[in-house]
This record gives structure tokens, sequence and C-alpha cells, in this order.
């Protein structure tokens, strides 16, 4: 499932409800509840986008194969973790090129995560995006 993007009950932020939305599939389906980590997909474009927005407008080429409908943005700092089962439909991928572009955002974005008042805990992130091994990582010495 990784680079696909499909349309899934996504959560609002505070929880409160749900909404069919378009994500991005950030992995291959994790675990026992088989979960995904997805990021979310928005057609509301920010005048200014971040790094951390990737903007696929409709005349790029990984607009024509994602399957959206309209330009839109990937938001690389909205991320949640659901089970496979909640996709409805899978509509597209995105270029390799592309997929590259969000593993570097992310791990620019993931450190940041773990500096505590100057200090950075130690981890480990390696991510593999070729081949049978698509979608492996190694977080904390784990696997």
């Amino acid at each position: 499932m990784k680079g696909k993007i499909v349309l899934i009950q996504f959560p609002f932020d505070d929880l409160s409800s749900s909404k069919v939305r378009h994500a991005y599939c950030l992995t291959n389906k994790i675990g026992g509840y088989q979960h995904i980590i997805f990021a979310l997909i928005t057609s509301r474009i920010p005048e200014n986008p971040l790094r951390r927005d990737i903007i696929l407008r409709s005349e790029s080429p990984d607009f024509m194969i994602s399957g959206l409908r309209q330009s839109s943005a990937i938001r690389l700092d909205h991320l949640v973790t659901l089970r496979s089962s909640l996709i409805q439909r899978e509509l597209g991928s995105l270029s390799l090129k592309t997929q590259t572009l969000i593993i570097d955002i992310l791990s620019d974005l993931i450190p940041m995560v773990f500096q505590v008042s100057g200090h950075t805990a130690t981890i480990g992130l390696s991510w593999v995006t070729l081949g049978e091994s698509a979608g492996k990582y190694n977080l904390l010495n784990g696997s």
C-alpha cells in the first residue's frame, strides 16, 4: 500500500468525528491489526505552503496518476495510523521521485519531535523505497 492514494474514513484532529477523505499511504500494512500510517490530502491548498506540504497541481505528472480530481495538498504534518480495513477505495499512486521527496521531508520533520531542551534523542530511521523491501524501517533499534 505504500505510495498509494486512497479514500478512507479519516478522523478529525479533535476525534469528534470523521469523514471520508483522500489520504496518502506512508507505509505498507504493519502488525497484526494491519495498520497503515496515512497523511491527509486536502483540496484546500494553502496560499503559503510549508515545506512539509506536497502540492499536486492538475498539470503535474504526479496528478495524472494520483486518481485525484482536483489540485490538492498532501499534509505531512497531519498523520494518523488506522487499520487498512478502513480503506474504501484505492485511487492511484505517486511517482518514485515524489515518494522519495516525501521521505526526505519526513526525515527532516520527525527528528524535531525528539528534541527536548537542546538535547536530541538518538533514533535510527532508515527507509528502503525499492523492491520487495519497500516500507521496512528501523526505529529505536526495532524492525
